[in-house]
């Protein structure tokens, strides 16, 4: 709900997330949790949009989908739009908000800084992408899509940050930076889409991102989409 606005906090569109959990009947409407960017690790902050971007799957493999939400348009400190990611990790009673990760381009082990227009976070995805056996466990990889990012000279060129996860989540050790092939192009906005799934038959998932305004011979903005 990233339209929210928190009684009695400065400004407009702190945004929150509202979870329905399942039961074998489908969806119970009596067991819900509405939360906000303060019951993470963050403050309701003016246009913040928290949970504009959402993205979940078993991130710790522990058999409990974990939740990643991305703040594109959150300031850190003075940087205008530079965006965040929140992770919430589950266990059998549900999502636990006090087990938990924040994530910016300042983060240790993020190949890159926090720069205004960034928006890390506006696209999200969870995949296996290093699974070495159909038969292991499932430990999903957090990929983060930063489409504002300038690249040199090319602004808004876009890039896509992958998490690799240990049984404690996501870890920024070992982690990719990933550019559009071939070189940026302004206004491409590489990573504005993110899709992590199984193609193949090899155990591991493939990566889908999306460059809706790249520059081909046919078209200013025509788009184009990799695959990993």
């Amino acid at each position: 709900v990233y339209g929210e606005a928190w009684s009695g906090v400065a400004g407009d569109h702190h945004g929150a997330v509202h979870l329905f959990y399942g039961s074998p009947a489908g969806l119970d409407g009596t067991r819900d949790l509405l939360f906000g960017e303060h019951q993470l690790n963050g403050l309701r902050e003016d246009g913040d949009r928290f949970g504009e971007v959402l993205a979940a799957g078993d991130l710790d493999g522990d058999g409990f989908d974990d939740l990643a939400i991305g703040l594109p348009q959150a300031d850190c400190s003075s940087t205008v739009q530079a965006g965040a990611v929140s992770v919430a990790f589950a266990s059998a009673g549900g999502l636990d908000l006090v087990r938990r990760q924040f994530w910016t381009q300042d983060s240790t082990g993020i190949g890159d800084t926090v720069e205004s227009g960034d928006q890390f976070g506006g696209a999200l995805a969870t995949a296996d992408l290093d699974k070495s056996s159909l038969i292991a466990p499932e430990r999903r990889d957090l990929i983060i899509g930063s489409p504002g990012e300038d690249d040199g000279a090319s602004l808004a060129a876009g890039t896509v940050h992958v998490l690799y996860s240990d049984a404690d989540g996501p870890n920024a050790a070992g982690s990719q930076q990933l550019f559009r092939p071939g070189g940026s192009d302004s206004n491409a906005r590489f990573g504005a889409v993110l899709l992590g799934a199984r193609f193949g038959s090899d155990p591991a998932a493939d990566l889908v991102v999306s460059a809706p305004g790249a520059f081909n011979p046919e078209a200013q903005g025509s788009g184009e989409v990799h695959l990993y």
